[in-house]
């Protein structure tokens, strides 16, 4: 099964025409040499570690919320749950 299934990917991706862009990405491989100014203008590093620094206080951020919500449904289901329990044990009362 899986043989026939690589049979049928590799038949699909055959059909499929070489990439257009393969020409440009070889002409642009050869005209880097001005990178390293670039580099020194923008330093790519720091905005790469600047980023992944903001993407993780998001992350912390949104798993805080989370994390928050779930606690509060729970606490509030059982403080709902325990209030209907506590009224109804007093209506038996006669309360």
């Amino acid at each position: 099964m899986i043989n026939i299934l690589k049979i049928i990917f590799i038949a699909i991706f055959e059909l499929l025409p070489t990439s257009p862009f393969q020409v440009m990405f070889d002409q642009l491989m050869t005209d880097f040499d001005f990178l390293p100014y670039l580099n020194w203008f923008l330093p790519f590093d720091t905005c790469s570690v600047m980023m992944l620094a903001w993407l993780d206080c998001v992350l912390v951020y949104y798993a805080f919320v989370l994390t928050k919500k779930i606690v509060v449904d729970f606490v509030l289901q059982k403080v709902v749950s325990a209030g209907l329990t506590i009224a109804a044990g007093a209506g038996a009362l006669g309360g």
